[in-house]
């Protein structure tokens, strides 16, 4: 059986070596998706091979969707903001710059929705068109003038017609390279991948705030004793980020669960009461995570003392509280990690 590392390995050098069709890569990929139970990707990737023409295939994939999605997160509104993104993401790679019949360019960009195999056939066409568009022998030199002008306009209209397509083959070969990549650089130890089924992602973020001390001993804790693969932003190669948040996302998505520890790293004062509280990227990545994994798939490893407050918004995400180290908690942590099946 073909490992999904395989799948990955073998895509990855059909693009870079360019001689295989990209129906073929996407189908690939799609298979990869499909082990892995990204149902983005999934969605992604089916708009690529079937298009939008068919409204029947299109209502196929639409509830496919919104069923996986909702068994995951069970939010309407935030499954929603995914598909709108998806879809977006993919009008986007599909725009091309038209001509008019005297060949001058339109104001209006034009969008391609046919499947991306019509589209490699597409271009094969045209390239046919181009190579049979030749002057024939035995032509007056004033016949052989008017006809030379008129292949000069029909080359132009057929190459522009290539070159823009060419350009949608180019977009979702990178949206397929980048997605591909970003399983390869994500996958853990033991073989598991980027966005897969949250029972076999072993990819465990850590949120923290100043105290470096916790999250190395929490760190120690998943990666040797359980298994698993801690994933500490502050560690992370930017990977052509351009913000933090960005690159937040980036390493957060392919997480199947969130460990945040809150520590008393900022003095707050409030109608003349002084007291601590977590820096404001611990809580706002755990309000991130919390709605991404839901409450069952986060936990807060909050340190006692200090006069110590936690928002009431996350008063129902799993609390582990602490005095001194997180091994306190090492039984709680394990008990956790065992439920969701992730040891």
């Amino acid at each position: 059986m073909v490992s999904v590392n395989e799948l990955i390995s073998k895509c990855l050098y059909d693009l870079e070596k360019g001689d295989t069709s990209l129906t073929s890569i996407l189908n690939r990929c799609l298979r990869i998706a499909y082990i892995l139970k990204d149902y983005e990707a999934i969605l992604a990737i089916r708009l690529e091979l079937n298009g939008l023409d068919d409204k029947e295939t299109m209502n196929e994939i639409r509830q496919e969707f919104f069923s996986s999605m909702m068994k995951k997160y069970n939010n309407l509104e935030l499954v929603k903001k995914i598909y709108t993104k998806v879809t977006e993401q993919f009008l986007a790679r599909r725009s091309v710059i038209a001509l008019d019949e005297r060949g001058n360019i339109k104001e209006e960009k034009m969008i391609k929705v046919v499947s991306i195999s019509e589209i490699e056939n597409e271009i094969n066409r045209l390239n046919s068109a181009l190579d049979r568009n030749v002057i024939p022998d035995g032509l007056h030199p004033l016949d052989l003038y008017y006809e030379k002008e008129k292949k000069d306009k029909v080359n132009d209209i057929l190459l522009h017609a290539v070159t823009e397509l060419q350009n949608i083959i180019s977009r979702v070969k990178n949206f397929a390279y980048d997605y591909l990549i970003k399983l390869e650089s994500q996958g853990v130890e033991k073989g598991v991948l980027g966005m897969g089924s949250n029972n076999a992602n072993k990819n465990v973020f850590i949120i923290h705030g100043h105290n470096e001390a916790k999250w190395r001993e929490l760190y120690q804790i998943l990666k040797e004793d359980f298994g698993l693969n801690p994933i500490v932003l502050s560690q992370q190669p930017d990977r052509g980020c351009t913000t933090l948040i960005e690159k937040f996302e980036y390493y957060a998505k392919p997480c199947s669960y969130a460990f945040a520890i809150f520590t008393p790293d900022d003095v707050v004062e409030n109608n003349g009461k002084k007291y601590f509280q977590a820096r404001p990227n611990v809580i706002y990545e755990l309000g991130w995570f919390t709605a991404y994994l839901g409450r069952e798939r986060v936990s807060l490893l909050l340190q006692e003392g200090e006069n110590m407050e936690i928002f009431s918004d996350f008063q129902g995400v799993i609390q582990k509280r602490f005095k001194n180290t997180v091994s306190e908690k090492y039984k709680e942590i394990k008990a956790d990690l065992e439920f969701v099946g992730l040891i």
